[in-house]
């Protein structure tokens, strides 16, 4: 099969480890592959290790720009003339658009698979108006009914989904992201490595302390506002650091902000964007995921086979990764204290916190597995 993806940003996030993941394993399987991307970055540097072409599309931008939008469906409309594909796959809102340039071709015409990563916009902890929460909306609607197939990395999302009537519930189907067992740091070698990016931490870490850390760019929906509010009620137990592993967002400020204001500097590090940040995962005592919303977040997918205890916001596919007091913590979003009591919890009881990574790990590893991902989205294109 001749196979094309489509997405929007080249930086390290889960929809970008989701391309990767499906073009590499696609072309290994011996089919013809080719990722669109709107820039240079991790993503694309990645593909071209793995032998995988790249193409930027300059106009694939985040942008309310209506020329730009067109500009984009215009690209991918010679792109598509020029070369055919059997299967155009989508991988952010913004792609999606992408679809009118597939249905404007005179056929033969390529499938068009829609993956969505998270439904954000339409979750009550969104910050935008109505007025773009109902834009989002009625845009998905028409795309998302355009297309051949949808995939949703979660239940949550799909049941979401078809609330807001975004899709055909007969071209809906669920299948969660996968991550690889790989060979991991010990916590030892993660807490060198950790240590050894910055002299701030060599300050604030040692072999010692209980680390408490996430991997999460500082924006508003990943709340590390919530993780911060828990440190000032540990502070006291003068074992706790924070660690955030994360490039900047637009809650940059507030944060650091944040964290002088309540004076935690000597506990509370942002430690900047790392790269290949899960293998820094084993350094934490404890994972905490502090977000708003999400889809399903490859974060707590690396912490679990990380065998790292996890402590997690239950919105999303969260639930559906981790069991509350079986395979990890869960707590309401945005309640800072019971974040604090869970980790309080799981640092006072080590086998506890033993028999909960472990369970952990063997959820993910059955049912949250990178081959069993890609193997079930290439029998979708067959």
């Amino acid at each position: 099969m001749r196979l094309l993806y489509v997405i929007t940003r080249a930086n390290n996030g889960g929809a970008q480890a989701n391309v990767r993941s499906l073009a590499v394993a696609a072309k290994q399987a011996g089919h013809e592959v080719t990722v669109a991307v709107g820039e240079t970055g991790w993503l694309a540097d990645a593909l071209r290790q793995k032998g995988v072409e790249t193409i930027v599309l300059p106009y694939l931008r985040r942008s309310w720009n209506p020329f730009a939008a067109l500009a984009y469906v215009n690209d991918l409309h010679r792109l598509l003339k020029k070369r055919p594909m059997d299967v155009v796959h989508f991988h952010s809102s913004n792609a999606l658009l992408g679809i009118l340039a597939v249905r404007s071709l005179k056929a033969p015409k390529p499938k068009t698979v829609a993956t969505i990563h998270g439904l954000s916009a339409l979750h009550p902890g969104w910050k935008k108006s109505e007025l773009a929460r109902a834009t989002y909306r009625l845009f998905m609607r028409f795309v998302l009914h355009l297309a051949d197939k949808i995939i949703y990395v979660c239940w949550s999302d799909l049941e979401t989904a078809m609330t807001h009537d975004l899709s055909d519930p007969k071209k809906s189907i669920v299948i969660h992201n996968g991550v690889a067992e790989t060979e991991r740091l010990s916590r030892e070698e993660a807490r060198r490595k950790l240590i050894g990016q910055d002299a701030e931490m060599l300050r604030c870490l040692d072999a010692k302390c209980f680390i408490i850390g996430t991997v999460a760019r500082l924006d508003y929906p990943k709340n590390l506002e919530m993780l911060i509010e828990a440190a000032e009620k540990l502070r006291t137990e003068k074992k706790y650091r924070f660690v955030v592993i994360g490039g900047d967002g637009d809650e940059t400020d507030n944060i650091k902000k944040l964290i002088g204001d309540k004076h935690l500097e000597d506990i509370f590090l942002l430690a900047g964007e790392i790269p290949d940040a899960a293998r820094l995962i084993p350094a934490f005592d404890v994972f905490a995921l502090t977000s708003r919303f999400e889809g399903l977040p490859y974060a707590v997918l690396e912490a679990a086979l990380a065998k790292v205890p996890i402590v997690a916001t239950n919105v999303g596919g969260v639930g559906e990764i981790i069991e509350h007091r079986v395979s990890g913590r869960l707590v309401q979003s945005g309640d800072a204290a019971a974040l604090a009591r869970e980790i309080d919890i799981l640092a006072a009881d080590p086998t506890l916190a033993d028999r909960q990574k472990r369970a952990a790990y063997a959820k993910v590893l059955q049912d949250f597995n990178e081959a069993k991902m890609d193997e079930e989205i290439l029998a979708l294109y067959r």
